[in-house]
Order: C-alpha cells, then structure tokens, then sequence
C-alpha cells in the first residue's frame, strides 16, 4: 500500500479528503505505526490508490487476528452487510441555513489561529 502511495503522487492532504482519517492518522497507517486500522478505512484507501481488495482483505484478516484483534471484531469489520457511506448525505434543512449563517465568521475564527 505504501508504494501504490507513492508512485500515485498524491498527498496525504489529498486522500484525507476522501478517507475520513487525520493527515497524522493516514500516515501511521501507511508506516505501520499506531492502532489497528479497520478494514473500512483499509479498503477506502486501497480504492483510491487502486490496488485490488480480494488479497489485500484476506491478508488484511490475517494480520488482524496476529494483532490480537478477536475473531468477532475481525468478522464484523469485514461484514458485508455494514452500511458505508461513500459520499456525504445532504444535511438537514436546518443545519443547512446554520452553516449558512455561521460560515463566514467561523472561516475568519479558523484563519486568525
């Protein structure tokens, strides 16, 4: 997975965008550093990288359960029936005209710090 990162050319800006993770997240993941990464974070990176889920995820499970993780957590990671949303739904109205309203101000606040 590292080297379909770096021979991609993107950035870790760029697929933090797309994979719900921190910058300093995708990176322990793409070293093998820090926590177990579940296989829906996994397989989102491995999508945008291109590379092919079927070896990844069996090799995936079996590093898992190396990692001490249970044959339950394993198995529900990888179920096919969990529900992932691959794009963002439309917020209500409500929080819609809040952003609305707050955006501005909120992007000064974000720029002074």
């Amino acid at each position: 997975m590292r080297e379909a990162y770096f021979s991609s050319g993107r950035t870790l800006g760029d697929l933090s965008v797309e994979v719900p993770l921190a910058k300093s997240k995708l990176s322990e993941l793409l070293r093998g550093a820090g926590l177990y990464p579940r296989w829906e974070i996994v397989s989102r990176l491995a999508t945008l990288l291109g590379l092919p889920h079927v070896p990844l995820e069996r090799l995936w499970k079996q590093a898992a359960l190396e990692a001490h993780k249970s044959r339950d957590w394993v198995d529900r990671s990888t179920d096919s029936t969990t529900a992932v949303t691959t794009h963002a739904a439309t917020p209500p109205i409500d929080h819609r005209a809040l952003c609305e309203h707050v955006e501005q101000d909120y992007l000064l606040y974000a720029q002074a710090f």
